[in-house]
Parts: C-alpha cells; sequence; structure tokens
C-alpha cells in the first residue's frame, strides 16, 4: 500500500528541544506583525490565544506532545525553544508547500502575526502579563475530539518492544456490523500515544481477499502480511499527530461500512527504551438521513 509520508511530531520536538541552544535560525521582523513593541508582548494577552488555537490539541497532558503548553507555567521554560520552532516552520507540523494551503480547510500554519508574537515574548524574558488579559480555558472532550455513536477497540493489546525498528502491523478486527452504516465522523485514537507514530483503519468489505485467512486480533508484520489483494478496502479512520477527528460531510457525503464488514487496524509503532503494550481504538459518528454521495479513500 502506497503511504503517504508524515512529518512527525516527536522528531519535530526533538529538534525543538535541541534548539534551546541558540543557533541561526532568525526571528522575523515584528514590524507590522501586531505586536506594537518588543517590550509589550505577554504570554496571556499575545501568546496563550495563539496556543489555545493552534497548539494545545497536542501540548495538553494526555496527548501526543511530549510536554503541556495549557498554562504560563508549562510554557514558560520551552520560550526560547517556541520561538525557535515557529520561525523555523517546524511547528505546527504542516509539511504541506504553501502554495498549495488554499486546497485544506484544516491548515496547520501560523500567520506572521503569531510567528512574531511568539518571537517577541521569547526575546524579553518571556513575561506572563496581566492576569486580566487571560482568556478563558479551552474545553476538549476527555478522550475524543468527537462525541463517537460507536467505538470499536483493538481486542488484543500489542506488545511493543523495548528497542530497534518495529514494522508496520496489522490487526484484523470484526466489525459485526449487522446492517449498513454510513459515517460522518471518525477518530482513532491511540491506545499508547507514546508508541503510535501513526496509523489508520481500514474497511474490509464481504468478499474482499484481504487478510481473509488472517485470524482476528492477531498482528501481522508487514513482511508477514497475507499476499492478498486490497480489493474493496477503505480507509475510514486515521492517527497522524495533530490531526484529530476527520469529518467526511461535504454536501452530504459519507463513508460507507457494508453490512457485514470487518476492520483492519494498520499502525506504525515507536520503541522508546522499555517493553509497554497498546490497545488503540476507533470511534464514529453515525450520520443520518438518506446519502447518495460516498466519501471513498483508497
Amino acid at each position: 500500500m502506497k503511504r503517504m509520508s508524515v512529518l512527525t511530531l516527536f522528531a519535530a520536538m526533538l529538534a525543538l528541544a535541541a534548539s534551546q541552544v541558540p543557533g541561526s535560525a532568525q526571528a522575523p521582523s515584528h514590524e507590522g506583525h501586531g505586536v506594537s513593541s518588543v517590550s509589550q508582548a505577554t504570554f496571556n494577552k499575545d501568546v496563550l490565544p495563539i496556543l489555545q488555537k493552534n497548539c494545545q490539541v497536542c501540548h495538553r497532558p494526555g496527548e501526543v506532545a511530549p510536554m503541556s503548553l495549557m498554562t504560563y507555567q508549562d510554557a514558560r521554560p520551552w520560550a526560547k525553544a517556541m520561538k525557535t520552532a515557529t520561525t523555523s516552520g517546524k511547528m505546527p507540523p504542516w509539511s504541506v508547500e504553501p502554495e498549495y494551503d488554499h486546497h485544506f480547510s484544516n491548515v496547520a500554519r501560523l500567520t506572521p502575526a503569531e510567528i512574531g508574537a511568539i518571537a517577541s515574548w521569547a526575546d524579553n524574558s518571556a513575561p506572563e502579563g496581566n492576569a486580566s488579559d487571560r482568556p478563558a480555558p479551552v474545553s476538549f472532550r476527555d478522550g475524543w475530539n468527537l462525541k463517537p455513536d460507536l467505538v470499536i477497540e483493538m481486542p488484543t493489546e500489542f506488545q511493543v518492544q523495548a528497542t530497534g525498528a518495529i514494522e508496520y502491523q496489522y490487526m484484523l478486527v470484526k466489525g459485526d456490523f449487522k446492517e449498513d452504516v454510513w459515517i460522518r465522523e471518525a477518530e482513532m485514537r491511540a491506545g499508547n500515544s507514546r508508541v503510535v507514530h501513526h496509523g489508520e483503519v481500514w474497511v474490509v468489505p464481504p468478499g474482499s481477499r484481504w487478510m481473509k485467512n488472517a485470524v482476528p486480533g492477531v498482528s501481522y508484520a508487514a513482511s508477514k502480511m497475507p499476499k492478498d489483494p486490497t480489493d474493496g478496502i477503505d480507509i475510514i479512520g486515521k492517527f497522524n499527530p495533530g490531526l484529530g477527528a476527520q469529518t467526511f460531510d461535504f454536501g452530504g457525503s459519507a463513508k460507507f461500512i457494508p453490512k457485514g464488514s470487518d476492520l483492519v487496524f494498520e499502525i506504525h509503532y515507536t520503541a522508546i527504551g522499555k517493553e509497554t503494550t497498546d490497545r488503540t481504538k476507533v470511534g464514529f459518528v453515525v450520520a443520518k438521513g438518506p446519502h447518495t454521495t460516498r466519501y471513498y479513500t483508497s
């Protein structure tokens, strides 16, 4: 299967942490960036709204990012690293060339004004500012970025080795879909975000020969995958750092899961120096009403 290359958050954060040593990256000019002077940029007024809008979806407890940026106390030690990561374009992670941004509704790129505000704040000893300027905290759903009608989880844990490269893993999961289902939104949630690099959930309709001889709940390494054609399968949910939930409703379109379908969890794991486990899941929001347009991904 063809896979898209992904700018991984962990690699970016290694570069971010290393960037605390002053380097050659230059902050953009603050003139015209919405910060009236270098000395006026504060966390509460200028930086926190940027973090709430662009960063906290990953940089909060329990999510994939290695540190939280929810509060001033969380963010202050990372001020210089934040400046370097944002001026260099490493953060937020968005690998699309700028001229193609208009094709996407979820562009993860800071504006020049936002980059300038973070640089100004970092260059001036990262002041907290007035408490009255602090916006209300953003409310995140506990564990999901959507409210799922249906949740399907890997039936067994995958044992993640302590060191070394780990091949892509494929696990067949019985879907138990007793009727056709149209899906408006889906979200793949890593059971252990420290080791799940990225992944996809596939719909395997009845009659497909892909993994027809696979044992449900058993992980198959890519090199040992059953050599069956991938006929009729469709991606129903993905996990990449910062991606969040996916919506398929564009003018009445939706994903289609035929009656009797199964799912395949395809996951790329990363070793973290100690043995651990993962049990990833996917959540669905069921579409209401009739649908004539199928949103299909091959």
